[in-house]
């Protein structure tokens, strides 16, 4: 989910897939997001400040601040609610977070099953 986003999903990090940021992530988002995902009661996991600078893929070579997951339970885990929570986290909480690639669409179906683009938007 979070790959739509300007967030690093951890790759080029230790802990890819369980650990996301950016540069723009400050320690007050870091907190603001822990406090608003420990509210959510969310079972099988816990929240850490990260700070890292990943080597590959989404702002590399940038240190980031950002969140590390950490699975206590994996029967109690609900992988996609625990998604959904962070992503709307995120969105709430981190406004670059949408940045450039969130605001490109998907190329949409027709009703022929082929693909076409999206109308080009306006400059914002």
């Amino acid at each position: 989910m979070i790959e739509a986003l300007n967030i690093s999903e951890g790759r080029g990090t230790t802990t890819p897939f369980l650990w996301f940021g950016a540069p723009f992530i400050t320690e007050v988002h870091v907190d603001t997001l822990i406090a608003e995902l420990q509210a959510a009661e969310l079972p099988g996991v816990l929240y850490r400040p990260m700070f890292a600078t990943p080597t590959t893929s989404k702002h590399a070579g940038e240190f980031c601040g950002g969140i590390q997951m950490h699975v206590t339970d994996v029967e109690a885990y609900e992988p996609v609610r625990t998604g959904v929570h962070v992503l709307a986290a995120l969105l709430r909480n981190v406004e670059e977070a949408t940045g450039a690639r969130a605001r490109t669409a998907a190329p949409r179906r027709t009703s022929a099953g082929s693909t076409s683009s999206p109308a080009p938007s306006a400059p914002a």
